[in-house]
C-alpha cells in the first residue's frame, strides 16, 4: 500500500519530505538527493486540473486567499502554468475555505481549532463551500474563454 500522507524521498533511508521532481510530474526526492534533471516541482503543481483540449480548467484551494504569496511569484507560476499547457487559455477557478468579509459580513473559516488543538469542521460551511463551485467549473469546462487567462475567486473578501 501507499503512504500518501507522509511521502518520504526516495533515496535510501531519507525520511525528508520530497520537493523536487521531473517536470509536470510529482516530487519524489529531497533537495540533497535531487537528480541534476529535477526542479522543485511541490508548489507548481495545481490542487485540480481538467484537461478540455482547447483550453485547460486549474482549480485551486487557496488558505486564507493566500493573502502571503508574494504577486510576483503568483504571477510567475501562473505564467509556468501558461506554458505547461501549451500557452492555451487557462480558467483558474480559486477556493478559499478561510475566513472572509462580503457585504461588510464576516464569514468564519470553514476549520477551527479546539482548546485542545483539535481540527473542528463547520459541516454547513463546509458543505456549502464545496457544491457552490460545482456550476463555476462545469460553465469554465463547457464554454471556451475569450481570455488567456480568467480567474475566479469563490470566498474571497472584497477588495
Amino acid at each position: 500500500m501507499i503512504d500518501a500522507v507522509s511521502s518520504k524521498c526516495t533515496f535510501d533511508d531519507c525520511n525528508i519530505q520530497p520537493t523536487y521532481g521531473l517536470k509536470g510530474g510529482k516530487a519524489t526526492h529531497c533537495n540533497a538527493h535531487k537528480l541534476d534533471e529535477m526542479t522543485n516541482v511541490k508548489n507548481k503543481r495545481p490542487d485540480g486540473f481538467i484537461e478540455c483540449l482547447t483550453h485547460a480548467v486549474i482549480v485551486e484551494i487557496d488558505e486564507d486567499q493566500h493573502v502571503e504569496y508574494y504577486e510576483m511569484c503568483n504571477n510567475r507560476r501562473t505564467m509556468e502554468l501558461f506554458k505547461d499547457v501549451g500557452s492555451r487559455p487557462i480558467v483558474f477557478i480559486r477556493l478559499n475555505p478561510g475566513s472572509y468579509v462580503r457585504n461588510g459580513k464576516r464569514t468564519r473559516s470553514i476549520f477551527t481549532l479546539t482548546d485542545s488543538g483539535a481540527l473542528k469542521r463547520n459541516e454547513k460551511q463546509l458543505q456549502h463551500r464545496f457544491e457552490a463551485p460545482k456550476k463555476v467549473v462545469q460553465a469554465a469546462i463547457e464554454t471556451i474563454p475569450t481570455r488567456t487567462i480568467s480567474t475566479h475567486e469563490l470566498f474571497y473578501s472584497e477588495l
